[in-house]
């Protein structure tokens, strides 16, 4: 069965913003062609030419139709009350007549909304008789156009997309978009990941044409008499949200006259394969101010986006919206601290390491944002914020302390710190409160703890924390080899056959192409590198971590960049990167850059390999810099580690154990209120 979620409900919790509707289902390969702007491109981007009347005798809804709406954030059923979608995708158009009693099951299965996925062969009947499953039922239908091959999704060619809304959604589904008892039940998703293809950069121009096009489009539906919410997935088969990104989303939205659009994404790939990636990607996508869903959300996809799948459960967590520990503390003098502690169910051991995190979201006020010299706005922030542990005696340790200017404003960061893995490794700085010592075989309590260090007293709002876990023991990387080239190549070769040009000078590789040549090839570190890396256990996945800096001058012609992993003589034997890594890369500065290779079991390791760095696609003399590449293996890297002494506080059942430290004199008081753990002092209280 596919599974299918939509939107969300609160604005109390750390991802509330999230509306999925997901499906387990694998993305076919992606390719494209040029991409046209189709007819009506606006002047100006935000206040668009006037749509032209339709006086045509076509079919048109009622004019006072009622239709399911949206604001900011939210989307409201016909009664104007905010809902959670959640459903499932179901490939109606594949075998329309032993599916259509699909839709009552889900509706059965706990769903209030389904994706409805037709085609261009699905009929007019058909397409009837689903949308009358769908009312009957009570469901949200997200109607999603889909295409076989890649004459829809994953491509960037406008000419069957106009086609398909000419055609398909305003000529041969018109009479059943009209209707009026399908209108409280309808949201059209025009096109299933149709867009612009491998940029994933929100500061690139390559969008331009994928929003006027999408422009033109949401014009003929309005024109047309529709209200319903119209939903644009991303490009790129709907994973490149970058597209919604630097007011690309509200410029759509100011281009439609109803203001009803819904902005889709597919969670697949490497931009969605991690806690992190989800907590960066949605925190992005809310703070455009528009409503987003998740239209499809995916297995883990071919083996080059990364060794971790998509995690359907913690989207699902995450899109549910669990509640917050939220701290509004009064902050009376630039010297004020307070700290919370939790006291686990029993003592850890966490001889041999552990890792502390928690998220926080921290509003700009915070961040004291300041002019510098070059008239750009960057984070002063002193707040500081420290994880910290207890012994059973009550001595105090800090894992790691981060400033407010350190973190992102207005969005979810992560906050995370080892601890050391025996006495000897303990530094004595990292003792608070008068320890001398500390016990890693006793640990009892896990606190947070923010101080003003500095900050002006006038600067005060709420600090929310989620997630607060503790992960013992997770394993070191195996280190295999470390280049920095600061005395030369190192291990690392410029192959005689290999064209282009590899300098080891000032500290760096330096590798740039003439005209002419078909790529550079650097090789590391030699052909034997079985001798020259025997810790790398090579049938696992292997990582490669570089710094790289790509000239400005690339911009305009980026070149492609991979890493490979080479067996013996068989070229075909290549695990790689995909070969667009530069155009997640800023130009003009230094990134910090990881290439995943996984090892198949059917690779013989025991013959001489290697693995190699190619630059490609553009002549330019100005090198690309490579700097300090690091090679190692971690079995398990990307895996959840679960353990009876591992503690994890999601603030889902009450206060959850966290209880007033004692520094205040018990003076603060905890509440459950608007599905926030609230935390407060009484003014003129230092902490």
């Amino acid at each position: 069965m596919n599974l299918s979620i939509m939107n969300h409900s609160s604005m109390k919790q750390m991802l509330c913003y999230l509306d999925i509707l997901s499906g387990t289902l694998l993305l076919q390969g992606c390719g494209g062609g040029g991409l046209a702007g189709g007819d009506g491109k606006d002047v100006d981007t935000m206040r668009p030419e006037a749509g032209v009347e339709d006086l045509s005798a076509r079919p048109r809804p009622p004019e006072n139709a009622v239709v399911i709406t949206t604001d900011e954030h939210f989307i409201y059923d016909a009664l104007k009350q905010p809902i959670f979608l959640r459903g499932m995708n179901h490939h109606f158009g594949d075998s329309p007549a032993t599916r259509i009693n699909g839709i009552p099951a889900m509706k059965l299965a706990g769903s209030n909304a389904i994706r409805l996925q037709i085609d261009e062969n699905t009929s007019d009947v058909q397409f009837e008789g689903a949308m009358a499953k769908v009312a009957e039922s009570g469901l949200v239908a997200v109607v999603t156009l889909t295409a076989s091959g890649n004459k829809l999704s994953c491509t960037e060619d406008t000419a069957y997309f106009i086609n398909a809304v000419d055609n398909l959604w305003l000529k041969k589904f018109l009479p059943i978009l009209v209707q009026d008892r399908f209108q409280p039940h309808l949201m059209v998703n025009i096109a299933s990941g149709w867009g612009a293809m491998d940029i994933f950069n929100n500061d690139s121009l390559g969008y331009q044409a994928y929003i006027d096009t999408y422009k033109s489009v949401i014009r003929k539906f309005r024109t047309a008499g529709f209200k319903f919410p119209l939903v644009i997935d991303a490009p790129s088969c709907g994973q490149d949200f970058n597209a919604f990104l630097n007011g690309r989303s509200r410029e759509l939205m100011a281009a439609d006259t109803a203001k009803n659009l819904v902005f889709g994404v597919h969670v697949a790939g490497p931009k969605w394969n991690s806690s992190d990636e989800i907590v960066n990607a949605t925190a992005l996508l809310y703070n455009e101010k528009v409503p987003f869903l998740v239209t499809d959300l995916t297995g883990p996809g071919p083996e080059e986006e990364g060794d971790a799948p998509i995690d359907h459960k913690d989207i699902m967590e995450k899109s549910v919206g669990n509640v917050a520990l939220a701290l509004n503390l009064p902050w009376s003098t630039t010297s004020d601290s307070a700290a919370y502690a939790i006291t686990l169910d029993s003592p850890l051991d966490l001889r041999g390491g552990a890792t502390l995190s928690t998220n926080v979201f921290l509003d700009k006020l915070y961040g004291e944002f300041e002019l510098n010299g070059s008239g750009n706005f960057v984070p002063k922030g002193k707040l500081n914020f420290t994880l910290y542990v207890k012994d059973a005696m009550g001595n105090t340790l800090k894992a790691g302390s981060i400033a407010a200017a350190e973190l992102r404003s207005n969005q979810w960061s992560k906050l995370s710190f080892s601890l050391p893995k025996s006495a000897g490794e303990i530094d004595p700085a990292n003792l608070m409160n008068g320890a001398t010592t500390f016990d890693l075989t006793t640990v009892s309590k896990l606190g947070i703890q923010m101080a003003a260090n500095g900050k002006p007293v006038s600067l005060k709002a709420p600090i929310k924390f989620d997630d607060l876990s503790i992960l013992p023991g997770a394993p070191a990387p195996t280190f295999a080899v470390e280049s920095t080239f600061d005395t030369g190549k190192g291990a690392w070769n410029h192959p005689s056959w290999s064209p282009g040009k590899a300098v080891f000078a000032d500290g760096y590789a330096k590798l740039s192409l003439g005209a002419g040549d078909w790529g550079l090839v650097l090789e590391s570190p030699g052909w034997q590198s079985q001798e020259v890396l025997p810790k790398i256990n090579f049938k696992q996945t292997v990582f490669v971590d570089m710094k790289i800096f790509v000239p400005a001058s690339y911009a305009g012609k980026p070149p492609s960049f991979t890493v490979n992993g080479n067996f013996g003589s068989d070229s075909k034997i290549e695990p790689s990167t995909p070969a667009n890594v530069v155009g997640e890369l800023k130009f003009g500065e230094w990134n910090n850059y990881r290439a995943v290779l996984k090892w198949s079991e059917s690779y013989d390791v025991s013959i001489a390999q290697n693995i190699a760095i190619r630059l490609g696609g553009s002549a330019n003399t100005e090198p690309v810099l490579l700097d300090t590449i690091t090679i190692t293996q971690q079995a398990g890297q990307r895996t959840k580690t679960i353990s009876s002494t591992q503690y994890k506080a999601t603030f889902t059942k009450g206060k959850e154990g966290f209880v007033n430290a004692g520094w205040d004199n018990g003076k603060a008081t905890l509440e459950m209120l608007g599905g926030e753990l609230l935390v407060t002092l009484p003014a003129g209280d230092k902490g």
